[in-house]
């Protein structure tokens, strides 16, 4: 059975997952500003912890974004670092397809974060697109954009449908159905992609060689 570490950049934290398969077996959390001092000394504590090395993981996941950019480099850097001394495989993440990926397909799936300056992050998938789409924007002209474009109800996910619920209801009224996740993964003000589902993805890529020599934050802005 595979064994690995996900590593997941989020807009207030940093989760550090370790999978044996597809089971997330221990979670460790660390707030954004520790993580350039903690990260490696929390990566030795949770391999200790299981009497295992780097060089005994399968591959090391993490999420490439988009999310808070300073951090998110910190932690690819970091993982390069490890890969180059250490030889263990990387795979990368694009935290916004992962998160389309995992939602009911036959319902208009818009999925917005933060991305400061009044932009979003956003994908889209629809029943009837043969592949979500990407970007980043202005908010006010997004959601124009989407009232324009589609007519029937759209759910909205993410921290950004949450930050910008008023000017959603604003411009798509009754359309916008707005999705609040909570649990043990996601809280109301840092709601993005479940470490899960970054680990099941993350996986398919491993098994199917989809590995990197060294990852790259996106950066859609």
């Amino acid at each position: 059975m595979e064994k690995f570490l996900v590593f997941h950049t989020r807009y207030k934290d940093l989760q550090l997952g370790y999978f044996e398969g597809q089971n997330l077996v221990e979670l460790y959390t660390l707030d954004s500003i520790k993580v350039s001092k903690c990260l490696l000394f929390t990566v030795n504590t949770l391999c200790d912890k299981f009497n295992l090395s780097l060089k005994d993981m399968s591959f090391l996941a993490a999420h490439t974004g988009p999310s808070p950019y300073t951090t998110l480099r910190v932690v690819l850097s970091t993982l390069n670092g490890i890969h180059y001394s250490t030889g263990t495989p990387l795979v990368g993440v694009n935290g916004l397809k992962s998160f389309l990926k995992h939602l009911e397909t036959s319902s208009i799936n818009v999925v917005l974060l933060n991305a400061f300056g009044n932009d979003l992050y956003y994908g889209i998938s629809t029943s009837t697109l043969s592949a979500p789409f990407f970007g980043c924007k202005n908010v006010e002209l997004l959601l124009h954009e989407i009232a324009r474009d589609f007519q029937s109800t759209i759910n909205f996910w993410g921290n950004g449908a949450v930050l910008y619920k008023d000017k959603i209801h604003q411009f798509l009224g009754t359309r916008a159905k707005i999705i609040s996740i909570d649990g043990p993964t996601l809280s109301h003000d840092t709601e993005i992609v479940p470490i899960q589902f970054l680990g099941e993805d993350a996986l398919y890529k491993w098994r199917n060689k989809e590995t990197k020599q060294e990852l790259f934050p996106v950066y859609l802005k």
